[in-house]
């Protein structure tokens, strides 16, 4: 990972402050599906999908800043560029980017915040302070960050998240989801899910998902609570362990097995699926969505 190169700058420039600022306008020609990087400190970045095949950027940077658009081939590079040795901590970027629909988009901030929109190529985001919310149809989406929030919404996609502080929320249609978090709560609202694996430390993790057949989740928070709410008709196995928290089937499963005060194996329908969830000291809830 690039976030603590990423941090180190942050803390060396600084994103405070009013600035002076000018408007920049860059295009460049790109290829239809190749890939296109984005990197900016502080400010904002907003990329859309287009079917034109071009790389144009749009908006306002900070007096000292230098824009670079370049096109090498199958890449093609979005930089924000700052001085070297000169107080920069004032300097902020805005900017508009618009790539080619099936572009590999990689994204990488300090504390801009990045939005995406119309996107079917693969995208991954770095950033550290700065919030992230996309809305794609990426069948690919990785995204980090340290303290920002992230929110994701994809039709048909495999995700992987990962944030320290930041609260995670994510809508998806189909498909498989990896989340990891320290301190931020993460939400999972999904029309079929295939799989995923979803850890917490003190984060509390909610799941209102209908399950794909032969879905295998695992879900664990140390101190968090886990709410997972499914259809009353879901064909899956679910076991339960808390060992100091709470457990409450309210979904009208089976229990099968487990002493039903820490451990609780339960069957629905045929048991097609398999979710496991585990927490130390959280409370684990189970409802009918």
């Amino acid at each position: 990972m690039k976030l603590i190169r990423l941090l180190g700058l942050c803390l060396v420039l600084g994103v405070s402050g009013a600035q002076a600022k000018k408007e920049v306008h860059e295009r460049v020609k790109a290829p239809s599906d190749g890939e296109v990087e984005i990197e900016s400190i502080a400010g904002s970045i907003q990329v859309e999908g287009w079917s034109q095949k071009a790389v144009e950027v749009t908006g306002s940077i900070g007096d000292d800043l230098e824009l670079i658009v370049e096109n090498k081939g199958d890449r093609t590079v979005v930089l924000v560029k700052y001085p070297e040795r000169r107080d920069t901590r004032h300097q902020h970027a805005e900017i508009s980017v618009r790539v080619p629909v099936a572009s590999e988009v990689y994204i990488e901030a300090v504390s801009a915040d990045v939005e995406g929109h119309s996107l079917s190529g693969p995208v991954s985001v770095e950033t550290v302070s700065g919030s992230v919310e996309m809305d794609i149809q990426s069948k690919d989406a990785d995204i980090e960050s340290v303290s920002g929030d992230i929110e994701l919404r994809a039709t048909k996609a495999e995700i992987q998240v990962e944030a320290v502080s930041g609260d995670v929320e994510i809508h998806l249609q189909e498909g498989n989801v990896d989340a990891e978090t320290v301190s931020g709560d993460v939400q999972v609202i999904a029309a079929k899910l295939q799989g995923g694996d979803v850890q917490s430390v003190s984060g509390d993790i909610a799941f209102n998902v209908s399950l794909a057949g032969g879905c295998r989740l695992d879900i664990e928070s140390h101190s968090g609570d886990i709410d997972l709410a499914l259809p009353s008709d879901s064909s899956v196995e679910i076991d339960l362990e808390a060992y100091s928290g709470d457990l409450h089937n309210r979904l009208g499963a089976d229990q099968v097995g487990g002493d039903g005060r820490r451990e609780l194996d339960l069957r629905m329908g045929s048991g097609d699926g398999r979710v496991e969830i585990t927490t130390f000291s959280g409370d684990i809830e189970l409802r009918a969505k």
